[in-house]
């Protein structure tokens, strides 16, 4: 029941619908604690995570998606792609915190880690993180953002999430 709530959100999401999807991500937070299912709560994180972006709330999205990257790290590194999906969300508030550069850096390492198991983000999740990129690289500048993004890209998943998790 769980993943078929955050599969409505998901599509809520997509139809840019975020009240809807803030409804059926905790809905299926809620299946998750009663199941005990403590991976597919911190999954609910993330997604409230990018929904606190598009609200405008910045620091909240950014809390949310590092709780969320926090307790994912406790099964790593069974759920890996989950952590560098959480780098790569995690790009979009930490830009709109005035860091663009470590954001690019977060991009990055997501990049790095996706071509290391051969895999993609996910649609939803990729429409978001294009948005964030653009508007990273155009607070950068091409070069900068290029060269910001070569630097994560180039580090380890490890040291990545470590950077993810620290604080400013």
């Amino acid at each position: 029941m769980a993943l078929a709530y955050n599969l409505m959100g998901a599509l809520a999401r997509l139809n840019e619908d975020y009240e809807a999807a803030q409804h059926y991500y905790e809905e299926s937070m809620r299946m998750a604690q009663l199941c005990g299912d403590r991976l597919s709560e911190a999954i609910q994180y993330l997604n409230m995570g990018s929904l606190a972006y598009y609200r405008d709330q910045y620091q909240e999205s950014a809390e949310l998606i590092r709780r969320a990257m926090g307790a994912i790290r406790e099964f790593y590194p069974v759920p890996v792609y989950c952590l560098i999906n959480g780098l790569a969300i995690l790009a979009g508030p930490v830009a709109r915190l005035d860091d663009p550069e470590r954001a690019a850096r977060l991009l990055g390492a997501a990049d790095a880690g996706l071509d290391l198991l051969g895999v993609y983000q996910d649609m939803v999740d990729q429409i978001d993180i294009d948005k964030f990129q653009t508007s990273i690289r155009q607070a950068l500048g091409a070069e900068a953002f290029q060269e910001a993004w070569q630097a994560g890209y180039e580090i380890s998943i490890q040291e990545a999430i470590d950077c993810a998790l620290s604080d400013y």
